[in-house]
């Protein structure tokens, strides 16, 4: 059995959640606000339609199209902001054949298998660790967690 006391600092945490969800994050706000100012625009067309004005639509979806692009980045920006101050975090691991135990600082106990890990991604100073419900976790590469990670490798599939 291996045993550490692991500590993710706030930096890392920050750049790997960032790095993690960073590509599901980008396509979802995009349809969040996507999907709101289509209806939007499909209401102002049927009115414009309507109001005998259907020459203002075209009008109308390159503004709304400018408010999507506009609201996107907004909303990244402040997305990248939330994630930016992100705050790490301690806990103790446990690693046998079977799988992982971790304690965090208050008294809660978790016990995992090896099986609830999808895979891996090893980056130049941490890897990171996807589970079954597309969570991650991280690892930083220090010479006192060298051999739990290479135990942690052999046990998950890369990615």
């Amino acid at each position: 059995m291996l045993e550490a006391r692991i500590e993710i600092p706030d930096e890392l945490a920050a750049k790997g959640f960032m790095r993690a969800v960073r590509p599901a994050a980008v396509p979802r706000i995009a349809a969040y606000y996507g999907n709101r100012l289509a209806a939007v625009w499909v209401a102002i067309a049927i009115a414009d339609g309507l109001a005998g004005a259907g020459e203002l639509i075209p009008y109308h979806l390159f503004v709304i199209a400018l408010v999507w692009i506009g609201a996107c980045a907004f909303r990244y920006r402040e997305w990248s902001k939330e994630i930016a101050s992100t705050k790490g975090w301690t806990f103790l691991a446990k690693l046998d054949e079977e799988g992982v135990t971790t304690r965090h600082d208050i008294p809660d106990e978790r016990r995992v298998a090896w099986s609830y890990y999808k895979n891996y991604v090893e980056y130049d100073t941490y890897v990171q660790i996807e589970d079954e419900n597309g969570q991650f976790s991280f690892l930083p590469k220090s010479p006192e967690l060298f051999e739990l990670i290479e135990f942690t490798k052999r046990k998950i599939p890369a990615k």
